[in-house]
């Protein structure tokens, strides 16, 4: 498993993680996770979905994943990659450049429901975070069962 290369060196550690809003988006990734681990904790951060799509628009130029630079024009793209036309090259898989898909949140959720205990997923709104970090990130480590560390701003 390539994933595992990834915490090759951690040890010692009781928890590690990783991250990515693909996981999110995936429809398989619950199911793997749970057939991974079934004890794993899930944290969803969801931000307002306008600013959302704008800020995956611009990663996704950046990684040349996307190759229309104007934002409108690429939303009103999707009927077109759907039927598998104006796809960039260098994009990992076309369906990513289907931005509608990407912000329904419960949908996304309900797969993760589907297969872990909610006292396993946190859901996290970026609103929160950007109003009060401290707070946000004392619930994270009281999720994932960790002792505090002092919080630096």
């Amino acid at each position: 498993m390539v994933h595992l290369e990834l915490f090759r060196g951690a040890r010692g550690y009781r928890i590690v993680g990783e991250s990515s809003v693909i996981y999110l988006y995936s429809k398989e990734a619950a199911k793997n996770i749970y057939g991974f681990n079934p004890d794993a904790k899930i944290i969803a951060l969801f931000r307002e979905p306008v600013s959302f799509l704008y800020s995956l628009h611009s990663v996704f130029l950046r990684e040349l994943h996307e190759n229309v630079e104007d934002f409108k024009k690429a939303l009103e793209l999707e009927p077109l990659r759907r039927q598998w036309k104006q796809i960039p090259k260098y994009v990992l898989f076309p369906s990513m450049l289907y931005y509608s898909g990407w912000i329904k949140y419960a949908e996304h959720l309900k797969r993760y429901y589907k297969h872990f205990d909610e006292s396993q997923v946190k859901v996290i709104i970026f609103d929160d975070l950007k109003a009060d970090p401290e707070k946000v990130y004392r619930e994270i480590l009281q999720f994932l069962g960790v002792q505090n560390v002092d919080f630096t701003p």
